[in-house]
């Protein structure tokens, strides 16, 4: 029975001296937070006019934009004049040849070919980002030209904005 009293009280002994001993305790709060900001991307395709321009038809032909913005971010799209606007004859934007001439054409938000497509409050497209690509459909149009006009390549330049 020694032996046993004397193996407890070394258990004891242990287990007083290898546990820390609390008093009480305290607490307090950590703040955390995260700031998202909005960001955005765009990539567009070229807006290429196919076929036979000259005569009384117009020729039609579209773009797609793709943009990509925070989610839940409002965004607007717009589209600048291009670099020839008002080189012709006429307020629509302009293709231009290497030279001189000119070929009126425009812009539209939508497929009918009636709302331009721009950069004042009634000509852009507003939207909310989704965190995911969002494509947008540009709709062209150059309107019937004259059969006079110069054989050649016309081109032009347009910005496409996101602002959010």
């Amino acid at each position: 029975m020694g032996k046993s009293v004397l193996l407890l009280t070394v258990v004891a002994l242990v287990m007083v001296f290898s546990a820390p001993v609390y008093a009480g305790t305290a607490s307090g709060s950590m703040a955390a937070s995260c700031t998202v900001s909005a960001t955005g991307t765009v990539s567009v395709t070229a807006l290429t006019f196919a076929g036979s321009v000259g005569g009384s038809t117009n020729v039609d032909a579209t773009s797609t934009i793709t943009t990509q913005v925070t989610n839940g971010s409002a965004y607007t799209l717009t589209v600048d004049d291009g670099s020839n606007f008002a080189g012709g004859t006429s307020s629509q934007r302009d293709l231009k040849d290497g030279g001189t001439n000119y070929i009126d054409y425009e812009v539209y938000t939508d497929s009918a070919r009636t709302s331009r497509f721009g950069t004042s409050g009634t000509e852009d497209v507003n939207l909310t980002g989704t965190g995911a690509d969002q494509t947008t459909t540009a709709y062209g149009r150059i309107p019937s030209i004259a059969m006079s006009t110069p054989v050649g390549t016309y081109t032009d330049t347009l910005t496409v904005t996101i602002t959010f």
